[in-house]
């Protein structure tokens, strides 16, 4: 079975969730026109390292909400690189993997971290 994976490497704009996602958005429809099958985002391309500006975390999942209905809108899988989450005034680092009918498929929250 033949898999086509769409990657993406842009240049983030630092603590703009909002336009990362814009331009994400872009992305995975592009990707999506192309018949990709899968497309894939870098690391914590949403706000780039949040060190000391804890309130870009993800508390509330509307970045990975975002993901879900992208995924299921252009019937194509995502893997939105990984999400910083506050959970009970932790930081995680985490990744998903979600199907072109917008469920996650997959959760992992990174072991090593950076320094705090």
């Amino acid at each position: 079975m033949k898999v086509k994976i769409a990657v993406v490497q842009f240049e983030i704009k630092q603590f703009s969730p909002k336009e990362n996602l814009e331009r994400a958005g872009m992305f995975v429809k592009d990707a999506a026109y192309s018949k990709a099958d899968i497309i894939v985002f870098p690391e914590d391309f949403l706000t780039g390292p949040i060190i000391g500006k804890r309130e870009y975390a993800d508390r509330d999942n509307e970045y990975l909400r975002f993901f879900q209905r992208a995924a299921k809108k252009n019937r194509i899988d995502i893997v939105p690189g990984s999400i910083i989450e506050e959970e009970n005034g932790s930081l995680y680092n985490v990744a998903y993997y979600i199907s072109s009918n917008g469920k996650v498929k997959a959760k992992y929250r990174k072991i090593n971290l950076w320094l705090p």
